[in-house]
């Protein structure tokens, strides 16, 4: 699935990444998630939010929704290469 929201990547790797941009205050990184509800309950894959609205709220809808992990890109970069690199290393 690619929008200009969020992309689903599939492959080889168990690795699948929603990359949220900005837009009515997270409801379209809302439905990139939603829409991949089904695919993460038949192929387990991995789903981030990366995203500029750091809300509480939109976090645990997303963390709700499926999205293993969530980060603010305001305060979490650092955070997210790690995990992404460790992901990496594991595929």
């Amino acid at each position: 699935m690619d929008s200009p929201t969020g992309a689903y990547v599939s492959g080889a790797g168990k690795a699948g990444l929603v990359l949220a941009g900005g837009g009515a205050r997270a409801a379209y990184q809302v439905g990139v998630l939603k829409a991949m509800q089904g695919l993460l309950a038949r192929e387990p894959r991995t789903a981030i939010v990366l995203t500029n609205y750091g809300f509480r709220q939109y976090r645990d809808r997303a963390l709700s929704l499926g999205a293993k992990y969530f980060f603010d890109k305001s305060r979490d970069l650092e955070e997210m290469r790690k995990v992404l690199v460790g992901l990496a290393a594991n595929a």
